[in-house]
């Protein structure tokens, strides 16, 4: 019967379209009055029909003249020629960019849209967590979206970020990030993406597509998305808390709408400090070891770079070269940050360091054609001895078991080896 009505209604929109003169807002896929992600989300669902092209080919926010192309959007009887926002016959990516540029437009209020809300501890959840800092002008802030609960074979997203009335969305930079690249939505960069700021609404909105053709259909659960934005004026005298929520999600799957519940934070822009201070030591370009004081009950380290740590004076090593803030956070809310760059590794040196264990306590050392001023031996996080450069060798057996760390230092201070000898 459903798909009986379905026809009928196909039939009937056909008829009147050849009755009358059809017309279409670009941006407005859907059909309903206004621009948003949603947009997104039909557009994609349509992505490289082919129909008749109209006479302006134009993105101007203004009704335009078409030519119905009697196919309709499945479970609707609108015209997927609205897909088609700048009028050239193809729905393709050059439509996405009216979609960005008319929103958030209107030309009649919308009706509201059935987005599925999920039951807890059933459905999946869209998760939010932030990078905490202190917020004043000028300061980066990084949102993450998770989902808690698996996805399969998800095919079209959306959801809109929502800040509090108290936080104007012109105080956030034009210049945002959106970053999939730890995403399992869209790591391999084959989705079609989308973002645009409502400052009406003040919202941040969200679309992330796979396209038929283009990839496979991703499964996972984990980290979504990454939002970076620069805070332009000093919210602390502003609103020392704010929120932000997660609200109306979309989750289209190969074979059924999926519902989802939704979660908000509150984002203090004025933690205490505490009189916290953190110092750090390179072992090599992208080996780092942290430590701070005072001592706290319990904290965590956030790395900057999607990995974090509960151990005291944790050793971390970065993958890749860039700039990372590194955030601790102690158990009584206190919390500091500071900032390390990671260059691009050079050529490891020729430099060998055998056997390793060491069950008898001598360590050798071939250094090759390398340049070494000294070597640093740490263990504990402690530096207690420097070796000249041109030693061979040195014996652990009158040391306790454990990690030994041998770092080569060139003439320019420089770590250009380190390396890790067990002995036992």
């Amino acid at each position: 019967m459903k798909k009986i009505i379905q026809l009928l209604l196909s039939i009937l929109f056909i008829i009147f379209s050849a009755s009358c003169q059809a017309q279409v807002y670009p941006g407005d896929v859907n059909n309903n009055g206004s621009v948003d992600n949603m947009d997104f989300i039909y557009l994609c669902s349509v992505f490289g029909e082919t129909g008749p092209a109209r006479d302006d080919i134009d993105c101007g926010w203004e009704p335009h003249d078409y030519t119905p192309w009697n196919k309709t959007f499945k479970n609707s009887y609108k015209d997927i020629a609205h897909a088609d926002c700048n009028g050239d016959g193809i729905i393709n990516e050059d439509d996405v960019g009216a979609i960005n540029l008319n929103s958030p437009f209107e030309n009649s209020p919308p009706p509201p849209f059935p987005y599925s809300e999920g039951i807890a501890g059933v459905d999946p959840s869209f998760d939010l967590s932030y990078t905490s800092r202190r917020v004043e002008g000028g300061t980066e802030i990084e949102l993450s979206v998770a989902s808690n609960g698996h996805i399969e074979k998800y095919k079209r997203m959306a959801f809109t970020l929502e800040f509090d009335s108290d936080v104007d969305i012109n105080t956030i930079s034009d210049n945002y990030d959106i970053d999939y690249s730890e995403s399992w939505v869209n790591s391999d960069g084959l989705g079609l993406e989308y973002a645009q700021t409502n400052e009406s609404n003040n919202n941040l909105q969200i679309g992330i597509a796979r396209i038929n053709g283009w990839g496979p259909a991703k499964s996972g659960e984990g980290k979504i998305v990454k939002i970076k934005f620069i805070i332009i004026d000093n919210v602390i005298e502003l609103m020392p808390v704010f929120n932000v929520k997660i609200k109306d999600a979309y989750i289209k799957t190969k074979t059924q709408r999926v519902g989802v519940t939704y979660d908000e934070i509150e984002i203090n822009a004025n933690p205490p400090d505490c009189g916290i201070i953190l110092s750090c030591y390179f072992f090599n370009s992208s080996m780092i070891q942290f430590f701070f004081s005072p001592d706290a009950d319990s904290w965590t380290w956030d790395f900057g770079d999607g990995q974090t740590s509960n151990e005291l004076e944790p050793i971390h090593t970065f993958n890749n070269p860039g700039t990372y803030t590194i955030t601790l956070t102690t158990s009584d809310g206190c919390l500091q940050y500071m900032g390390v760059i990671i260059e691009p590794e050079t050529p490891d040196p020729e430099i060998t360091v055998y056997p390793n264990p060491t069950t008898d306590g001598m360590v050798y050392f071939d250094i090759g054609n390398a340049t070494v001023s000294y070597i640093q031996v740490w263990t504990q996080g402690v530096h207690f001895l420097n070796l000249d450069g041109a030693a061979n060798h040195f014996d652990l057996s009158g040391y306790i078991s454990g990690y030994y760390y041998f770092n080569f230092i060139d003439h320019n201070g420089t770590t250009i080896k380190s390396v890790s000898v067990y002995n036992y």
